[in-house]
């Protein structure tokens, strides 16, 4: 049975891109528009599904002929799309931005843009706002995918085709769930992780094409009821902190077959998804997801700033609404009317340059307009980073992360606990450890946006609460002198108005043996202007300066903390754990210094010192490491 052209179903990619542009844009409202995405798979895997059937059916089917029209449906848009970062890189970057772009231009020329992202995933994985294609791991995963798929409609579709797809639902389902729950990363990236929502649009092709389904009226409207429930109940319940995608991703994506199956005649389907203004935007869908994210993030990358007005936004929506319109008319619909081997083949050959490209911004085989020598400790500071430096081993292993350790004094170590914020403190370690047989080893267990200093609001991130145990077990080891809590504090300001959060990190500090040396280091000053670009003025567009000897104003910065920080410092006296105030060192009466030395920036970025100046000036933690004269 050929599949017809349905209005209805470009009316759910509307939805489904409207969802993501609306969590993109106003994350603080559209909490859930994630889930878009996941609509998205859905919707292609039964699409892509039902024609691959059609042709196995009638006898038409060749693989060459299937991946024509791939590369003929795909590659205009996204080629458009890459062509545009890589002038803008080359134009407006500085020189470590530009080689970081480089690479995700090639890994999303390849397909591969979400493993990219997966390895990079941590502290460091560099803002979002940094990075104009990190919308592009779903593509990758859309593609990799269909690798597979078609192998399998062509081995199976007439005998045990709805037995391996159950196994590669379940099996693929089972992986996410755990993923979910264990390592947020691998859910997010990993292709094993979302197959079996592409793989539910696929059984759904199967069914109406094997069993011609024709579903009274009454019965479609009960599925599309249906299929509107469970997608309500999606951006109800599922928000950034949910174990996604895991057995919450069942909600959109059943929702999502459940609409399809309703068919074009039932009610919400007509009055919904069916109107003219939907299926315009269904029709730009697929531009308009490409244009959206990169259209935000340069906004933000050419304007220094991550804070853009809702009305800028709103701007912003239409500028990308425009230009997915354009691409659809100029670079979409002329490809789809020579949909031939040789214009897939023409296509290919422009992917490929695109990727060597990208590739050589990746390598500095290439260098940009705003390769400046003056430029250059900017570079250098964002890339000044040593944890886990060459010297450490692993401590403990995690299936997404690893504890590590540098030895000592034998039997004696210091015990780091907290975020990236107690990691940036390794190479002043290393520096003491190395410097005197006497001085106690360190051990750091730690792992990014982790708040472990209260367990309460620990056991609430998927990643972290399975590291809680090993954090105690090492904390009342015989091993470890001191305990020393470092952490982002202003990301668990919570603790102010949840007085249960607050209450188990006291409980923690509590339970750290007395004989046990406990410290609590304080937030360093940080924020908007604090980071290595944030000392460059001047326009992208024009021309750039680098301005040392910067300082910030400090008493914002004391004023911004003074309840937090008030909050510390009460817990610590209770539980007799000295306080560490990194203020004392970083700022002088009412500044802070910002650049040290030769005019280097002291941030590799807005909320972390660079390892060179940690290792020669943060001397604020020296006192944790002070050999015992005993």
């Amino acid at each position: 049975m050929a599949a017809e052209y349905r209005k209805d179903i470009d009316g759910l990619r509307a939805i489904a891109v409207g969802l993501v542009i609306g969590y993109h844009f106003f994350p603080n409202h559209v909490r859930a528009g994630f889930v878009g995405v996941d609509i998205f798979f859905v919707i292609s895997g039964y699409l892509i599904s039902s024609i691959i059937m059609d042709k196995l059916e009638d006898g038409s089917w060749r693989y060459g002929s299937f991946y024509t029209r791939r590369i003929n449906r795909i590659f205009p848009a996204l080629i458009v799309i890459l062509s545009l970062n890589l002038a803008l890189a080359w134009y407006a970057l500085v020189p470590n931005e530009f080689s970081t772009l480089g690479k995700h231009v090639a890994a999303s020329a390849g397909f591969v843009e979400n493993f990219v992202l997966w390895g990079e995933a941590g502290y460091f994985d560099g803002a979002a706002e940094s990075k104009p294609l990190l919308h592009l791991w779903s593509l990758a995963i859309e593609e990799q995918f269909y690798i597979l798929w078609p192998v399998i409609l062509a081995l199976t579709l007439r005998a045990r085709f709805l037995w391996i797809c159950a196994a590669l639902i379940a099996g693929s389902l089972v992986y996410s769930c755990y993923a979910a729950f264990y390592s947020s990363t691998a859910a997010y990236y990993s292709p094993l992780s979302r197959f079996f929502e592409l793989a539910i649009g696929g059984v759904l092709a199967f069914v109406h094409q094997r069993c011609s389904l024709k579903i009274d009226r009454l019965k479609a409207n009960i599925l599309a009821i249906s299929g509107v429930a469970a997608m309500l109940a999606a951006l109800l319940l599922i928000d950034a902190s949910s174990p996604f995608p895991g057995y919450y991703a069942l909600l959109p994506t059943l929702g999502t077959a459940a609409l399809i199956a309703a068919g074009p005649g039932s009610s919400i389907n007509q009055l919904l998804l069916s109107p003219r203004p939907m299926v315009w935007i269904g029709l730009i869908s697929y531009p308009l997801y490409l244009w959206h994210w990169t259209t935000l993030v340069w906004a933000k990358i050419l304007t220094f700033s991550n804070s853009i007005s809702a009305g800028h936004r709103l701007g912003l929506i239409a500028i990308s609404c425009a230009l997915a319109w354009l691409t659809f008319l100029w670079a979409e619909r002329p490809v789809r009317k020579h949909n031939t081997p040789k214009t897939a083949l023409g296509l290919a050959f422009v992917m490929a340059s695109i990727a060597a490209i990208g590739l050589l911004f990746w390598s500095g085989r290439i260098s940009n307009r705003l390769a400046m020598p003056e430029l250059e400790k900017v570079v250098e500071a964002v890339d000044d980073w040593d944890y886990p430096s060459k010297d450490m081993a692993v401590e403990t292993r995690f299936s997404d992360y690893y504890f590590y350790r540098k030895a000592g004094l034998p039997g004696h170590s210091v015990l780091f606990v907290g975020d990236s914020n107690a990691e940036q403190y390794a190479p002043r370690a290393s520096r003491l450890i190395a410097g005197d047989p006497r001085v106690p080893g360190v051990i750091f267990a730690t792992k990014g946006a982790c708040p472990f200093a209260s367990p309460k609001l620990a056991r609430e991130k998927r990643d972290c609460v399975n590291k809680l145990s090993e954090i105690q077990r090492l904390a009342q080891s015989r091993e470890v002198q001191s305990v020393v809590i470092a952490q982002q504090w202003t990301a668990m300001e919570v603790m102010l108005d949840d007085p249960s959060a607050a209450q188990s990190f006291e409980a923690w500090l509590a339970s750290i043996p007395a004989s046990k040396k406990k410290f609590v280091i304080l937030n360093i000053p940080s924020g908007e202007g604090f980071g290595p670009s944030d000392l460059l003025s001047g326009s992208r567009l024009g021309q750039l300066r680098y301005r040392p000897a910067e300082f910030r104003d400090a008493t914002r910065q004391r004023r911004r903390l003074s309840d937090l920080n008030a909050l510390l410092r009460a817990i610590a006296a209770r539980q007799g754990a000295i306080v560490i105030d990194p203020f004392y060192t970083l700022c002088r009466k009412d500044v802070c210094r910002v650049t040290y030395g030769d005019g280097r920036p002291a941030y590799k970025d807005r909320e972390h010192l660079a390892a060179s100046f940690v290792s020669d000036h943060a001397t604020f933690i020296d006192p944790i490491f002070q050999p015992d004269e005993n």
